[in-house]
């Protein structure tokens, strides 16, 4: 299991942050991971960008915490991946409305894990938490991306209202021969599809 560092702030992550602060709306872009290493004399407060950046990972949910923290989850898949690698460095990109895209905050592994290529015996599609600071910014906003992936908390939101509902005539999922008429044919899609993913995870 893959152990980071704590996120720090680059230079041009706490200049950013200071705008957060003072009313700019931070916005955060993506995610990368790479096997870079930082070597003596280089320091991550000044860079732009990962030591050996290999792969974006898109942003599914950006969640403000009280403690002035932020998490950003991206969903990590070896989709594409060429050739495997030991996931050693991370970076959030953000958008520096002076600037540009920015290096916000990069963290190193002191213990790595091993991404396969695609096509190989695993297949790999991982929630990958990131928590980085963001004071006291007022509005935080971020590029979601819909990969069409299902997470786990996704799919335990999903089931647990099922479960509440099996017997409730409310329940889209119970649907009767003389109610199908009732649907549009975009709704029964909709149920089918939901049923499809709920037999993929083994929920039915």
């Amino acid at each position: 299991m893959a152990d980071y560092t704590g996120m720090k702030l680059t230079d041009n992550g706490r200049g950013l942050q200071a705008k957060a602060e003072a009313g700019e709306t931070l916005t955060f872009n993506k995610v990368k991971i790479g096997d870079g290493e930082l070597v003596d004399g280089d320091s991550y407060e000044t860079r732009n960008d990962l030591v050996n950046p290999l792969l974006d990972l898109n942003i599914s949910v950006v969640q403000a915490e009280e403690d002035g923290t932020c998490l950003i989850r991206s969903n990590m898949t070896n989709e594409g991946v060429n050739e495997g690698f030991y996931v050693k460095e991370v970076g959030i990109f953000a958008q520096d409305p002076d600037i540009g895209e920015i290096l916000y905050a990069f963290s190193t592994a002191v213990v790595t894990d091993y991404l396969p290529p695609e096509g190989g015996a695993t297949v790999v599609n991982n929630q990958f938490d990131t928590m980085v600071v963001i004071g006291n910014a007022d509005s935080i906003t971020a590029d979601i991306s819909n990969t069409g992936f299902v997470t786990q908390d996704d799919f335990d939101d999903h089931k647990n209202e099922f479960d509440a509902h099996k017997s409730d005539d409310t329940n889209p999922h119970n649907v009767t021969a003389s109610q199908a008429g009732a649907y549009t044919k975009s709704e029964v899609d909709s149920i089918t599809t939901d049923l499809e993913i709920f037999s993929m995870w083994g929920g039915l």
